[in-house]
């Protein structure tokens, strides 16, 4: 081999060297060192992310821990007596009459979490399992609006964790003096025993106080179910005669002459009260019932829907049948 052809291949040699070694490096070095930083990053992402929540667990479980402290109890059968218990005493303590209370079978509540397919709620048993159990309470009695109100505002403000989930006062009598109240009352309980409530106290309840309860006293001193008054009746005597005017005939009842006193739910439904500004007469309509071609539909809170011809029109407490307006 002569000079020149041994420089030739010693060219071609540095010039592939200078191409492999890179690509070399790259294929088994570089590349899967980067591979494996991005791999560890990701595991320190998800430690991270796992102390945070092993450090928040620790506020969590002291947050949960004070919640089962405010519960009733720690089980099916020592929550729903306790809950029966309080009831029955708040509304024997407010005497209202004809008292029932009755509890349900409890509610296992699982955590959301387990529903959008969290990693933690992969394994089936634990997905499945309840975070806390609701037991939910009816409890029904007749008395004055004044003590219907007051049961209320002393279930409000119990410090034991529950929810009023519903409650309806239904007027009761002819005079709707009185009302029956049916209320729907939530607690819960925890099942896992180093959450779970210790027992309750003897005095389940207190009554709420005045200077809570006075925020209602306009309401049943108003009392909205209460009947209205008896029409008066007509002066005995010869009815006054009229100069009528030729030509023109007397003036008949208009909608504008019925004013809306009361839009009420009573025993049979809703039912709205009429006076008659002119005459004093009073009225108490029903659903399907109307005056000069009004027919009361129903109601939406406290406005009265009211059919005239085709079209329903909305009408609220103090105005007339004329004041309607379309209904949204």
């Amino acid at each position: 081999m002569n000079a020149r052809s041994h420089r030739l291949i010693l060219g071609v040699t540095a010039a592939l060297m200078l191409v492999v070694v890179p690509l070399a490096y790259q294929r088994l070095y570089a590349g899967p060192r980067r591979e494996l930083e991005a791999e560890t990053d990701r595991y320190r992402t998800a430690l991270g992310d796992r102390e945070d929540e092993i450090a928040g667990l620790a506020t969590i479980r002291k947050d949960l821990a004070a919640l089962a402290r405010t519960g009733l109890g720690s089980d099916e059968e020592s929550t729903s007596a306790a809950l029966r218990s309080a009831l029955n005493e708040v509304f024997a303590h407010y005497k209202l009459e004809a008292a029932s209370v009755s509890t349900r079978r409890p509610e296992g509540v699982v955590n959301p979490a387990a529903t959008i397919g969290a990693p933690e709620y992969r394994d089936k048993a634990v997905k499945g399992r309840p975070d806390f159990f609701a037991v939910s309470a009816t409890a029904t009695g007749k008395g004055s609006l004044e003590r219907a109100l007051r049961v209320l505002a002393t279930l409000d403000r119990q410090p034991w964790v529950h929810r009023i989930d519903r409650f309806s006062l239904t007027p009761v009598g002819k005079d709707r003096e009185q009302v029956e109240l049916a209320v729907e009352l939530t607690s819960v309980f925890l099942p896992e025993p180093e959450l779970r409530a210790g027992p309750p106290p003897e005095r389940i309840w207190e009554p709420a106080p005045d200077s809570e309860v006075v925020r209602y006293r306009a309401i049943w001193e108003k009392n909205v179910f209460r009947a209205p008054p008896p029409v008066p009746a007509a002066p005995a005597g010869p009815s006054p005669t009229l100069n009528p005017v030729p030509g023109v005939s007397p003036a008949g009842p208009a909608l504008g002459d019925y004013r809306v006193t009361g839009v009420v739910q009573g025993r049979s439904g809703a039912e709205l009260w009429l006076v008659n500004t002119k005459t004093a007469e009073r009225l108490v309509l029903t659903p399907g019932h109307g005056v000069l071609g009004a027919v009361f539909e129903g109601a939406r809170g406290d406005r009265a829907l009211v059919r005239v011809g085709e079209a329903t029109f909305e009408v609220t407490v103090g105005a007339t049948l004329a004041d309607r307006k379309p209904a949204g």
